[in-house]
């Protein structure tokens, strides 16, 4: 069962040793792709987001008109991970796309990347450490952003992860050894 509230966390990386972008860490859980808040203040301009979703039962339209509003807000790249995430991937590009068909002008490339065959460590440790925006929008980008929805266990794992970059990164990085 999801939770009806918001919970938000943040935290500053000063240490390029946990996370070479020493972007600031932002982490919020929603109950479902619609409930994203109007008003979160983001500490910066620009931010990479990993998106943490099971989009089995979530409509296209549902996921544009979230794009749209991270587009809208300073989304810089997007790292979608879980069921169909795929699928939100494409149509994060198509909502991206169609913006620079319709308004007639060029915009940065906004980068995509989808995570289904990797963990969510895998994934979380791959926006921290490989996500690097397009050059015209890499030097705002301030902000990592991981969003679960509508799964309190997603939730729990994210902040204990993030609050301990070091272990993420020794685990992850263990895990490629095994393999």
């Amino acid at each position: 069962m999801h939770r009806a509230a918001i919970r938000i966390m943040e935290r500053l990386v000063t240490d390029k040793e946990e996370a070479p972008f020493a972007r600031k860490l932002c982490s919020i859980a929603i109950p479902d792709i619609e409930s994203f808040p109007r008003r979160l203040a983001l500490p910066g301009r620009r931010f990479v987001l990993l998106l943490a979703c099971d989009a089995r039962g979530v409509s296209d339209s549902a996921i544009t008109a979230f794009a749209d509003s991270m587009i809208d807000r300073g989304l810089a790249y997007l790292c979608a991970w879980g069921p169909e995430c795929e699928r939100v991937h494409d149509l994060f590009d198509l909502a991206h796309v169609t913006r620079g068909v319709e308004g007639g002008r060029e915009h940065p490339h906004i980068m995509t990347t989808w995570h289904d065959d990797e963990t969510l460590d895998e994934a979380l440790w791959f926006m921290l450490n490989s996500a690097c925006p397009d050059e015209g929008l890499a030097e705002t980008c301030e902000v990592d952003l991981a969003v679960s929805v509508a799964n309190d266990e997603w939730d729990a794992h994210i902040r204990r992860r993030l609050s301990d970059l070091g272990q993420l990164s020794e685990d992850v990085l263990s895990m490629d050894r095994d393999s």
